[in-house]
């Protein structure tokens, strides 16, 4: 166990209080310049798309990110131009007891293949830490949420690279909203729309013929241990979630920690301990257009509220137009002015002394 305690940023601590990378030996799948587990912490290899030089090369001319800083791939998964598996990258370097990744699941263009390449990679018993966006408070918004469905399709398919659907999706649906503004409520329309139809058609056809890389998969937190589940049911997959960090306030992102079935068990009926499975009992969707009735209904309520106001302030205008005759005709009279002194220091001034009061504080 790492006894390390050099300073760590909070979002990078709180992948390591789901679980100890200074246990075991790991590998972290696309760090770029900015590894969560470093090698003074642990025993870890680096795996990316491409080696080092590949990536400096692409992301050289990219602001905000130090190329000088991107670390050394032990793992390259492109070889003389062709894209290989990650078990085939890690070769007889494997098993390893655990593999983190942060954003990555989200691009895989087959989910479903992805996690059997983890399986390979990792001991019985051993963990995959991930980092993922949560639909609801990021650019995604506006975009369906995957299903099960279109994973067996992709997995069918064999899909390599990120669909037409998927790359369509991404650049048009995307909106600009930060998470704190969405955590707050907002629900930007399609004016928020980032990219136009021609920004999109040119991502369409660039599609077809390279890689594009863009989210092929969207998940909400409950969503995503809900089809986490629903894979290993089915015999698809050798994972069950076991710890949940669900996505913390003006935040947009959920950490989980799937845990691998043993070699040769029957993954369907596996009974896992402490499986975390998702609480909803309905699809997300439908709990969003509850939430948008009972706004409704607050919003109604709100109203009848608006117009009792509104008819007690009528009220209190006709009473105060009464009572300004009475006192225009009541100031008219010789008389009346010789007895106003009396009677108002008596019995009319205790009379209209409340009424003044409340008349004196509008409703606003």
């Amino acid at each position: 166990m790492s006894d390390l305690r050099d300073p760590r940023d909070p979002r990078t601590q709180s992948f390591w209080d789901l679980h100890d990378f200074g246990s075991g030996r790991g590998i972290e799948v696309g760090p770029l310049f900015r590894p969560l587990v470093r090698r003074e912490e642990a025993d870890v290899r680096y795996l990316d798309i491409a080696d080092r030089e590949s990536l400096v090369e692409t992301y050289r001319e990219h602001v905000g990110i130090p190329v000088d800083d991107i670390v050394d791939v032990d793992f390259p998964m492109t070889v003389d131009g062709v894209v290989i598996s990650m078990a085939q990258a890690v070769g007889s370097h494997g098993p390893f007891d655990w593999v983190v990744a942060s954003h990555v699941i989200e691009h895989v263009p087959d989910v479903i293949g992805w996690l059997a390449d983890l399986a390979e990679l990792t001991v019985d018993g051993g963990s995959v830490v991930l980092a993922v966006p949560d639909k609801r408070y990021s650019f995604d918004l506006h975009r369906p949420s995957t299903t099960v469905g279109a994973m067996l399709q992709a997995h069918l398919d064999q899909d390599v690279v990120p669909s037409v659907r998927a790359v369509y999706d991404h650049h048009r649906e995307a909106v600009a909203a930060t998470s704190t503004d969405l955590w707050a409520g907002a629900l930007p329309g399609f004016e928020a729309r980032i990219h136009d139809s021609s920004y999109v058609n040119d991502q369409v056809a660039q599609a077809a013929q390279v890689y594009t890389d863009c989210h092929v998969w969207v998940f909400s937190e409950q969503q995503f241990l809900s089809q986490m589940s629903e894979l290993r049911d089915l015999g698809l997959s050798h994972w069950y979630v076991d710890r949940f960090l669900p996505t913390a306030p003006n935040q947009l992102e959920f950490l989980v920690r799937l845990r691998r079935v043993p070699r040769g068990a029957d993954a369907a009926a596996w009974e896992a301990e402490q499986e975390v499975r998702s609480t909803e009992t309905r699809p997300d969707w439908m709990a969003w257009r509850q939430d948008a009735a009972e706004v409704d209904q607050l919003r109604k309520k709100v109203q009848r509220q608006g117009d009792r106001i509104d008819r007690q302030r009528q009220r209190i205008e006709r009473q105060r137009a009464r009572i300004e005759r009475l006192q225009t005709r009541l100031n008219a009279s010789p008389r009346s002015r010789r007895l106003q002194p009396n009677l108002l220091s008596k019995a009319g001034r205790r009379a209209l002394s409340p009424l003044r009061r409340a008349l004196t504080r509008r409703p606003s």
